[in-house]
Order: C-alpha cells, then sequence, then structure tokens
C-alpha cells in the first residue's frame, strides 16, 4: 500500500509489524481448522477478518496520532481508515482468503471494490471496531 505521506517511517513499519505478527497467527490457525464441522469458508472468513482488523487498528492509532498533532482532522483521520479497511479488506482476502486446498472461498468484497454489507456488520460487531469508533 502507499501510505499517506504524513505517516512516519516509524508509523509505517508499525502497521507493516502488525501484518507480518497478525500474518504468522493466520497461518497457524488456518493449519488447525477443522473443516469437517463447519466447511472452510465461515471459518477462514472469521480469521481473515481477524487478521484484517489487527492490522486495521494499528493504522487507526497511527492515523489518530496524527489528529492529536493536528495534521488531520477528524474527517480526514476516518476517511484514511475506512480507506485502509476497505484497501486491506480486497488484498487480505486474496492473499489470504483460501482453504487448505487453496480453493477460493467466496469474496468478502464485491465486483466494484466494496465490502460485503455482511462482511461490514462483523467488522462493526467486533472489538477492534468499538475501539476505532472510540479513538475516531
Amino acid at each position: 500500500m502507499e501510505y499517506p505521506e504524513e505517516f512516519s517511517r516509524q508509523a509505517r513499519a508499525r502497521v507493516e509489524d502488525e501484518k507480518t505478527v497478525a500474518s504468522r497467527v493466520l497461518e497457524q490457525a488456518k493449519q488447525n481448522l477443522n473443516t469437517s464441522m463447519w466447511g472452510p469458508g465461515l471459518e477462514i472468513e472469521a480469521l481473515v477478518r481477524d487478521y484484517i482488523l489487527r492490522v486495521f487498528i494499528v493504522f487507526v492509532q497511527e492515523a489518530c496520532k496524527l489528529g492529536r498533532k493536528n495534521l488531520w482532522t477528524v474527517d480526514r483521520v476516518e476517511s484514511e481508515s475506512i480507506e485502509f479497511l476497505r484497501w486491506f479488506t480486497i488484498k487480505a482476502w486474496y492473499e489470504k482468503g483460501r482453504d487448505k486446498l487453496e480453493r477460493q472461498i467466496c469474496s468478502m468484497v464485491n465486483d466494484r471494490g466494496q465490502i460485503r454489507s455482511h462482511v461490514q456488520r462483523k467488522y462493526e460487531k467486533s472489538a477492534q471496531w468499538r475501539q476505532y469508533c472510540c479513538r475516531s
């Protein structure tokens, strides 16, 4: 991703570091899936959603720092955060949203690059989303 120009190297590094850690957690969880009970689609979607939200909240934390420094308005913090969530959902799903047989499971985004409504609702019910709402 091209980060906003106001993001410092440290801010970018924090987001990238979280992506690395969250990716390891995701891949380990995918290895441990018992797909015989539920089928892989719902389980993988939930794991990928957690991965996305872990990285999203770090992005939000860094965006809020810019807001506290009066470099960004509240509206800019929110719009950049939501755009990051949309972009990262697309990227993460296509990179990580596969079952053990490497089949693509139904997408988290539609053909226009928008987060599907059922996925957005699940985001909004998460602890990370509540954290985002408190920060923005």
